[in-house]
């Protein structure tokens, strides 16, 4: 039942990305029909002002309406994946040691990469998860966290196909076994991610 969850809710996402992305401009495809003035009424007639003041709020409550749905979406992407770095990376700065044998664990990483990834990979993603809730950080911090998932993605693939059986390390000790229910859940987070930096 989790899996066809999360399959349906990447599909949302997918769809919804690949639709702003391929449309060039899609506030002229979902503008409301152009509105023609009466030849009657003169520009400087008051009747013609009243009707310019109308259709612009027509056109405004038409764009909320339109854009409304989206933007719910994208506010919930925002608050889940920058609670879900947030708390990655708190976890992982609590208990380094922890993390770093975690790593040991997926037997392909040497020990300096091991000794960069617990110095820095906690803070880059606290970051991240920050920046993701301040307007001006947000588009670099969404395409930043595209490529970590990415990175994740790859190396859990990586360790499942060795056939290691250790824990993913990805939320310090809450941390689940590596399997694909892991890598699942890793491309719901790139989903949401690259759906913010659409967006």
């Amino acid at each position: 039942m989790l899996k066809r969850l999360l399959a349906f809710f990447l599909l949302i996402l997918l769809a919804g990305g690949a639709y702003n992305f391929f449309l060039s401009a899609p506030e002229k495809l979902n503008a409301p029909p152009e509105f023609t003035m009466h030849p009657e009424f003169s520009l400087k007639g008051g009747s013609n002002q009243n009707q310019q003041v109308g259709l612009m709020k027509e056109k405004e409550e038409y764009k909320r309406e339109e854009y409304f749905p989206m933007k719910i979406l994208k506010y919930i992407s925002l608050l889940v994946l920058s609670m879900v770095f947030l708390l990655s990376g708190i976890n992982k700065l609590l208990a380094p040691e922890n993390f770093a044998e975690n790593l040991r664990n997926y037997q392909m990483f040497t020990p300096w990469m091991i000794k960069l990834a617990v110095i820095f990979l906690p803070w880059a993603e606290i970051l991240c998860g920050l920046g993701l809730l301040i307007p001006p950080l947000r588009k670099p911090s969404s395409l930043l966290l595209v490529f970590m998932n990415l990175f994740f993605i790859g190396v859990l693939s990586i360790a499942l196909m060795k056939g290691v059986k250790a824990s993913c390390g990805c939320f310090g000790s809450l941390s689940e076994e590596i399997s694909i229910q892991a890598i699942s859940r890793d491309l719901v987070f790139l989903s949401l991610a690259l759906f913010i930096y659409l967006n």
